[in-house]
């Protein structure tokens, strides 16, 4: 599996299973985020393909994630969420609204780590 996923990553895919990018991850890992970055961009370039953005395809992980630890606790704390979610009966969409506190640090519609913190826990 892991041979299969490198040359999906070579091939340029962008459409990956959580499993499939942990092993992709797995097998990059030794190279910084950065560097993996860098190349796949520079891969890319060479195809013919539709300029679909990839940071907003399930490939992204592989360059936004250190190695299988930063990506294991990312899962839990996005599962954590969506639990804290389900207990409050709230859909992503009221939760945003509820901890938006309209800055956003000029994002326009990002929520920063303060705001989340709140939403999840509450005030202080």
């Amino acid at each position: 599996m892991c041979a299969q996923q490198c040359f999906r990553i070579f091939d340029a895919e962008l459409d990956f299973s959580a499993a499939e990018v942990a092993v992709g991850l797995r097998a990059l890992q030794p190279n910084p985020p950065r560097r993996r970055q860098q190349w796949f961009e520079a891969v890319r370039a060479c195809r013919r393909r539709q300029p679909r953005d990839w940071r907003e395809a399930p490939i992204a992980r592989i360059f936004s994630s250190a190695d299988e630890v930063a990506l294991a606790q990312e899962q839990a704390a996005r599962q954590h969420l969506l639990a804290v979610l389900r207990r409050r009966r709230l859909t992503p969409h009221d939760f945003f609204l509820r901890c938006d506190d309209g800055d956003g640090g000029g994002d326009g519609g990002v929520l920063t780590a303060d705001e989340v913190r709140v939403g999840v826990w509450g005030q202080g």
